[in-house]
């Protein structure tokens, strides 16, 4: 099967994290697979070509749109793929115009988020985003969400038939992970400079207000208010202006000294086996690659009741939620965690056990491939 994925970019992130290890997954099944991005391409990039998958940049930064609609149909004629799968808003509707008069591929988005709650002034381009993308959808054989919540939403909101969307959630390589282990903690603590005795919380995910990573901070001080030494780590690139807000109220609550922020890492399972517990403060998500392998690395989960993390967090089974914003009751959590490591290692435990069985990348493309065969 030929397959063209088309992608905004190709930056480290979890969507495409996620176009990578399907890319890969379909090449290792004989498939044909090009990916084309419409901005930029990225890091991720270099991993796609070594793995023998074509990248092309149609350069949306610096081009016109028409120089990049007649690059994009160029593509598109030139590859002869029996599917095309975007990914997300602006992919989906650029590649619905360019495919126009073009016979034969099969049209797929997956939308990796939530979407937007409703217009406003400050997100009126993200609405307008909104508005092509359902002008779009008359031009697409099927659609698919990584969250049953997201899939609820979006047929409400641009009125799609049940049979033209489908659930599949997003997938990790599991053997690539490390397991949390005393010696992993020992290491990261030797390199943050810590006793290891001292708990270890942390995250990864890029620096945004989606993903709220202030709130660690004010956990980190509830923490130290309730008597734990605890440190916060950070790991993720992102908004300058947003890092600068997290470091700045570190200093004001005077838990500075205890916030580590690592950036851009290319040893994350090896960080996440350090952590003591992982936490996602989000805002928003949809299918979470972060929790993913914070499950595939068995360690005790906290994360916000939003998006698809119910999915994946069943409460006092997988992991704890907490409702957006609540940095107290996070912090209740995170102390009745360290009061009780067996409780702690039972969600740890059961979060492993729960994404060998249902967050395996060759079951989610194993889904993947049967809804090509059925479209094409």
């Amino acid at each position: 099967m030929r397959i063209i994925h088309v992608v905004e970019t190709l930056a480290v992130g979890g969507q495409e994290q996620m176009v990578c290890l399907l890319s890969q997954s379909q090449m290792t099944a004989s498939d044909t697979v090009a990916v084309i991005c419409l901005f930029a391409t990225g890091p991720y990039s270099s991993k796609l070509k070594k793995l023998g998958v074509p990248v092309f940049n149609c350069d949306l930064l610096h081009a016109s749109r028409v120089k990049v609609l007649r690059k994009l149909k160029g593509l598109i004629n030139q590859l002869q793929p029996d599917v095309i799968h975007t990914h997300n808003p602006i992919p989906h509707y650029y590649t619905v115009l360019a495919s126009l008069g073009t016979p034969g591929a099969v049209v797929i988005n997956t939308r990796h988020g939530m979407g937007i709650r409703g217009p406003s002034v400050k997100n009126i381009h993200l609405f307008k985003r909104e508005i092509l993308f359902g002008l779009s959808s008359v031009k697409t054989d099927s659609f698919v969400t990584v969250c049953a919540a997201a899939k609820q939403k979006f047929e409400r909101k641009f009125l799609i038939p049940q049979n033209k969307i489908k659930c599949i959630p997003n997938g990790i390589t599991i053997d690539q992970l490390q397991l949390a282990t005393p010696q992993h903690k020992k290491k990261l603590c030797f390199q943050l400079g810590v006793a290891d005795s001292d708990y270890l919380i942390g995250t990864v995910g890029r620096i945004d207000s989606s993903k709220n990573q202030l709130l660690l901070v004010r956990i980190l001080f509830e923490l130290k208010q309730l008597g734990n030494k605890a440190n916060c780590v950070i790991v993720g690139d992102g908004s300058p202006t947003i890092r600068s807000q997290i470091l700045a109220l570190a200093e004001q609550l005077g838990v500075a000294e205890r916030l580590f922020m690592l950036g851009q890492r290319d040893d994350v399972p090896e960080l996440l086996a350090g952590l003591d517990v992982f936490v996602l403060p989000s805002i928003s998500e949809g299918y979470s690659i972060a929790l993913l392998e914070a499950c595939g690395a068995r360690l005790p989960i906290i994360a916000t009741d939003v998006g698809g993390n119910s999915e994946i967090i069943s409460h006092n089974k997988t992991g704890l939620l907490f409702n957006s914003g609540d940095f107290k009751f996070a912090s209740e959590l995170i102390n009745k965690l360290i009061q009780q490591p067996d409780f702690s290692d039972f969600l740890a435990a059961n979060a492993r056990g729960w994404v060998e069985k249902y967050g395996n990348i060759n079951v989610i493309a194993d889904h993947y491939r049967r809804l090509y065969e059925r479209k094409v």
